[in-house]
């Protein structure tokens, strides 16, 4: 059995999970369409509801009237978010039923598989390896791939927008958030590059734990643990195991604060360059205080989407090589 596997592209590996869920769950393909469009409604309505507040407190409008606008807007606002709440929630159940039907899949092919490699150590690690990454944990794989990939896409397309609203304070306020932007996101993927090797560790070791517990807990091997008195063993690489699980697991840790660090401070400076011109033509009167408030409340929500679109972006690449593992 050959123990490497091939690197597919993330629109290789989306292909192959949208054939995988065509035959039961066709509805997945729709995540894309129905994301991006409610992540644009909503960017734009919340943006608009500060705008429309100052707007007609500045027209002084009647209160009734204006009053039931506003909560008509809200109203309409918590409708859709819920929407997309449950939506969201539809999808992650989809998603865990096609990684199950995938276990199958994979279960046959064990039992089709030629009983030399069945009883291989090295076989059966990287077949464990490959489950794991590829669909049976809630934070790789399958499991992240699809939703991130909808996510990430939904974050550009509204970055894109704002990028494109921002125009009508500086010309060069596109270029600002692009480039701290892929800036961030390039950081990220990076970071998750460079943690392939913590992840393979972590596996290696859950491995050797998994194989030590089975064999702690099987009839035939208690005999001789009690003729040869192997407990203290037993405890003592357990142990050792569970130590260096939890020294890898630190310095990810680490190193994941230190990423998350360096992309607080590019939103910080993307922020401040936005926000200053920004500030001046409201100062100087080439701006009104409806159109300021709605730049101000959009290039609020900019930070977020920046912080959340690297997120999706970096969570998409390793879903990416974990589903390349995991498709062999």
């Amino acid at each position: 059995m050959n123990l490497t596997h091939k690197k597919n592209s993330i629109f290789q590996n989306i292909h192959w999970y949208l054939t995988k869920a065509a035959p039961k769950f066709p509805k997945l393909k729709y995540g894309l369409l129905l994301t991006v469009t409610m992540s644009l409604i909503l960017l734009v309505a919340t943006s608009g509801v500060p705008t429309l507040i100052v707007w007609g407190l500045q027209e002084q409008l009647a209160f009734p009237q204006f009053a039931g606008f506003i909560l008509s807007i809200c109203v309409g606002l918590g409708c859709l978010v819920a929407g997309q709440a449950v939506y969201k929630t539809w999808m992650t159940w989809e998603n865990a039923n096609l990684r199950m039907q995938l276990s199958v899949d994979d279960g046959e092919g064990f039992l089709n598989s030629p009983f030399e490699e069945s009883i291989d150590t090295a076989v059966q690690k990287q077949r464990a390896r490959s489950s794991k990454l590829g669909y049976e944990d809630d934070d790789s794989g399958v499991a992240l791939l699809w939703p991130s990939f909808v996510d990430f896409s939904a974050t550009l397309i509204s970055v894109g927008v704002i990028a494109g609203l921002t125009l009508r304070i500086q010309w060069w306020s596109p270029i600002v958030i692009v480039t701290l932007t892929l800036l961030a996101g390039t950081l990220l993927v990076k970071f998750d590059c460079g943690q392939e090797k913590f992840r393979t560790s972590l596996a290696n070791i859950n491995f050797m734990q998994k194989y030590l517990y089975k064999e702690a807990f099987r009839l035939g091997a208690g005999k001789d643990i009690r003729l040869y008195h192997l407990r203290q063993q037993y405890h003592q690489k357990i142990a050792a195991l569970s130590q260096q699980m939890l020294a890898v697991q630190r310095q990810l840790d680490r190193e994941k604060i230190k990423a998350v660090w360096v992309v607080c401070l590019i939103d910080s400076a993307q922020l401040i360059l936005l926000y200053v011109p920004l500030v001046m033509q409201v100062s100087s009167h080439h701006l009104s205080l409806p159109a300021f408030t709605f730049f101000f409340t959009l290039l609020g929500t900019l930070s977020n989407l920046v912080r959340k679109g690297a997120t999706e972006f970096s969570q998409m690449i390793v879903a990416n090589e974990n589903l390349s593992v995991g498709r062999d």
